[in-house]
């Protein structure tokens, strides 16, 4: 059996938009623009789930988060970067001491989402903005980055658009896995999303959902026609672009 790690992945990718927070809040925080008088508000905010939650809910431009999802992390660098990660697993609803010292063991067993707002100007007609790149590789399989964060897709299950507002949200789902730091794979079912609004800022985000079984989804009904999405797996989870949609329609990521 494998040893169970104290910290979970998904920490690790906040921890390292925190290490890019505190660079950059040093470079704002002088003139007061961080938000905070001093970085410890910040941390005392970090370390309360309602105020992450509340916090969370600024960034994300939202009356409310989806039904059983809390704030793991978030990261406010005004003209930097905005960076979000919830989850519906209950051990996110915990101050991080606590959730460090191991009570995120059953983090991946619930679903992950992770929202970036970057401040940078960028040229539409450069295929690799909004912080996401694809390569396909030898064997046919996609790697994609989105923030430094690693995905392999195995096979895309579905694509499309969805306008809410000023919002347009190009999506894919896909069956793959997710990377951790330290290399281990996560099997899963998971969406891609390039958010595009009035303004030059990169916004990406993914929605993910570990599968204990990735060899079920691989029915004739899913891989002979995938956008059916028979899979009682696919339908309802991150892949399912109707399920993306109605869990979007949570956010107004233009309304800051």
């Amino acid at each position: 059996m494998a040893t169970r790690s104290s910290t979970s992945p998904w920490i690790y990718v906040g921890c390292g938009c925190m290490a890019l927070a505190i660079f950059a809040a040093a470079l704002v925080i002088g003139g007061g623009y961080f938000g905070y008088s001093t970085i410890q508000g910040y941390v005392e905010d970090l370390e309360d789930p309602q105020r992450r939650n509340e916090r969370a809910l600024e960034l994300l431009g939202a009356q409310q988060l989806p039904d059983g999802y809390h704030t793991l992390f978030f990261i406010p660098v005004p003209w930097v970067l905005d960076f979000v990660m919830l989850t519906d697993s209950e051990v996110a609803n915990q101050s991080l001491e606590e959730i460090d010292q191991g009570l995120n063991d059953g983090l991946l067993d619930g679903h992950i989402f992770f929202y970036l707002r970057a401040f940078i100007a960028i040229d539409p007609s450069d295929k690799d903005h909004f912080g996401v790149t694809r390569r396909q590789l030898d064997d046919g399989r996609i790697r994609i980055e989105v923030s430094d964060q690693l995905f392999i897709s195995r096979q895309q299950l579905g694509k499309g658009v969805f306008v809410r507002g000023r919002q347009e949200s190009r999506w894919t789902g896909h069956r793959g896995a997710y990377f951790d730091e330290s290399g281990q794979s996560h099997d899963g079912l998971f969406s891609v999303v390039e958010i595009s609004c009035a303004d030059d800022a990169l916004r990406s985000a993914v929605w993910f959902k570990r599968t204990e079984d990735p060899e079920a989804l691989e029915s004739p009904e899913v891989l002979e026609n995938p956008e059916v999405l028979e899979n009682p797996e696919v339908l309802g989870s991150p892949a399912d672009g109707a399920a993306l949609e109605r869990f979007m329609a949570y956010f107004d990521l233009c309304a800051k």
